[in-house]
């Protein structure tokens, strides 16, 4: 897609399909889901997970994702060659947005994210942010997200924060999320 067609979506003009949830959606184009979704050309292919959604139009999107997650992830679609707008000084946000963005294997988005991960996290004050227990939880919680890129990048903070910082609540703290999720330990033990 050459031009920009961020019109269409913040429009809805022409839609033939919605990602709803709950009372909330966004109308969408099927042609252009699937130009960029390999879980939507699935979709609507094989009607997966569902033949009934695809015949109604819609598809209801799981709670543990944000719809104005998906409304940015969809900016990325309809974009054409202008640059794809993202939070990219928000850490929680490009974390939640990858994980969202692996669901719908939209690649683009995956490597732009990581790529915006690796250039954040650089700071070492960055670095402390994210190996925060909340933030670390949230990386490793999703197997294919802790198991990734993104997950590499975390463990390497949280191992940097482990061995540069002196004071003991943050060593046990990250010893205790090290032995609650193995995936962390892996990485921090490469």
């Amino acid at each position: 897609m050459s031009k920009d067609c961020r019109w269409m979506l913040q429009t809805g003009k022409y839609g033939d399909f919605r990602l709803a949830q709950g009372r909330r959606s966004i109308r969408v184009h099927r042609s252009i889901l699937v130009q960029h979704s390999g879980y939507f050309a699935k979709f609507f292919k094989h009607g997966l997970p569902s033949r009934k959604a695809v015949d109604r139009g819609r598809l209801e999107i799981p709670a543990e994702y944000d719809l104005n997650l998906v409304r940015i992830l969809m900016d990325c679609f309809y974009r054409g060659e202008i640059e794809w707008v993202f939070p990219e000084d928000d850490i929680r946000k490009n974390v939640e947005l990858w994980i969202l963005a692996k669901w719908l294997n939209v690649e683009y988005a995956m490597h732009t994210i990581e790529v915006n991960l690796l250039e954040i996290l650089s700071p070492m004050e960055q670095k402390y942010r994210a190996a925060k227990p909340w933030m670390l939880g949230l990386v490793l919680h999703h197997q294919k997200c802790g198991n990734s890129t993104v997950g590499s990048m975390f463990a390497e903070a949280a191992l940097a924060v482990r061995y540069t910082t002196g004071k003991a609540d943050h060593i046990r703290c990250l010893d205790d999320m090290r032995n609650a999720f193995p995936a962390l330990g892996r990485k921090m033990d490469e």
